[in-house]
């Protein structure tokens, strides 16, 4: 009787370890394995390792619960024949086969994946001696998965752009950051898909100096100068050759140097296209260590500027606004304005 029962309890045990183990492996994301390992924590590191290569640490759990199971069963069988008969068989059979789903699959399988972040050292440890105790199966394992499958290597899978943005979402539903920090990570990864004709200033409402013009005759006319970075235009806006800051024309009013023209002042600017991604503009914006581009068209026509203030926007959600600001939203500004000339035109 006691041989009967260490049978059905080991394999009740063994099958219970596996599908916690596989459970905890499978459901720990890869941010949180990669969290774990930056702060240089053992478990994260191991983790990392079998999460790298998962055929490896799968093909040990499935062995030796696999192995649990059959020895189990056998065993089981065998001593009821014995103590029993053979009638008591199937029942010994079925009472195992039902208290393996149960307390084999089904419970450690909820516990593994509800608390999976509170077993990692655990698992990562047990699984690291599994794979030593089940090691002729691991390597043909990762044969026959590398004859079926070459390309992938085991390898499991990064998280796509879809599923950092539902990572997002359910992080912000629980608590765990706010709405702020969320739409932020939302917009990052989005930023690459944003075209720059979506968040530039249109050409429409862009304010713009002839290199011509005086610094005494922009002053007068302007005074107080509300933007910081101004484009400088030769002739007209398709022509724009560089820009201004507005504290240079600051200054050299206040020297009194009122004949210098805007051309001798001004600075080069770069050209980006309106279909560029933000994302690749404000990596230009980092590299040239500029604040201000002009926004062309394929044929060469300007069709706006956008600043690092717009990919900053952009990124945050929100309008930036100082002390300065005539208008809040420039592209709701030229909207208006392009409706307004349309208006009197058919009046």
């Amino acid at each position: 009787m006691t041989v009967l029962i260490t049978y059905f309890l080991t394999a009740l045990f063994v099958s219970f370890l596996c599908s916690l183990l596989e459970s905890v492996l499978l459901s720990l994301s890869f941010a949180h394995v990669s969290v774990l390992e930056k702060e240089g924590k053992r478990s994260g590191i191991i983790m990392a390792e079998l999460k790298g290569n998962i055929n490896r640490p799968l093909a040990a759990i499935l062995t030796i619960n696999t192995i649990a199971n059959t020895v189990g069963a056998v065993g089981v069988g065998a001593q009821t024949h014995l103590i029993y008969g053979n009638e008591w068989v199937g029942l010994a059979s079925g009472i195992l086969t039902l208290s393996i789903l149960f307390f084999s699959e089904i419970i450690p399988k909820t516990i593994g994946a509800v608390y999976s972040k509170s077993l990692v050292a655990f698992t990562a440890i047990t699984i690291r001696w599994l794979m030593v105790i089940a090691w002729p199966f691991v390597v043909l394992s990762e044969y026959m998965s590398q004859m079926i499958n070459p390309g992938e290597n085991g390898v499991e899978s990064k998280a796509s752009r879809e599923e950092l943005l539902a990572m997002a979402e359910i992080s912000e539903d629980e608590g765990s950051i706010d709405e702020q920090e969320g739409d932020i990570i939302e917009n990052l990864i989005k930023l690459d898909k944003i075209p720059v004709e979506e968040v530039m200033t249109p050409r429409s409402v862009v304010f713009a100096l002839d290199k011509n013009e005086t610094v005494g005759e922009v002053v007068k006319k302007n005074s107080p100068i509300a933007f910081s970075r101004i484009p400088v235009y030769d002739k007209d806006l398709d022509h724009i050759i560089g820009f201004v800051n507005r504290y240079t024309l600051v200054n050299k009013q206040a020297e009194d140097q009122f004949h210098i023209k805007i051309g001798e002042l001004m600075k080069p600017i770069h050209t980006v296209l309106e279909k560029e991604s933000v994302s690749e503009v404000l990596d230009q914006f980092v590299k040239r260590r500029q604040q201000l581009f002009i926004v062309m068209d394929e044929f060469g026509t300007t069709t706006g500027l956008i600043s690092l203030e717009d990919a900053i926007e952009t990124l945050l959600g929100v309008e930036i606004v100082d002390e300065h600001d005539r208008v809040v939203d420039m592209r709701k500004f030229a909207s208006a304005k392009m409706k307004k000339k349309n208006r009197i035109k058919i009046e």
